[in-house]
């Protein structure tokens, strides 16, 4: 039996345990460094991926509105990501 993808998803899960320890303790000394107006911002930012789960936000990329009609879509595009729901128009 091969253990070998066991072995790499626990040492892929210790790493990444360690590295975002250390980077919430440094987020969070200098978070509480900042004024109150920024504190409540960077809150919601930081706490939106816990509230929202993954398929709203894949939802939301892929709605007509957000994906090809804003500055975000737009990016996404030039940078090349082709959205799988949608058909674009090719000139000839």
């Amino acid at each position: 039996m091969d253990w070998y993808p066991l072995w790499n998803s626990l040492r892929i899960a210790a790493i990444s345990t360690v590295i975002i320890f250390f980077a919430g303790i440094f987020a969070a000394y200098y978070i509480a460094k900042l004024p109150r107006l920024i504190k409540g911002v960077l809150d919601v930012v930081l706490t939106l991926p816990l509230v929202l789960p993954p398929t709203v936000v894949g939802w939301l990329l892929l709605d007509e509105k957000i994906s090809f009609m804003s500055i975000i879509g737009a990016v996404l595009i030039t940078l090349g990501v082709i959205f799988a729901n949608k058909q674009t128009e090719k000139t000839a």
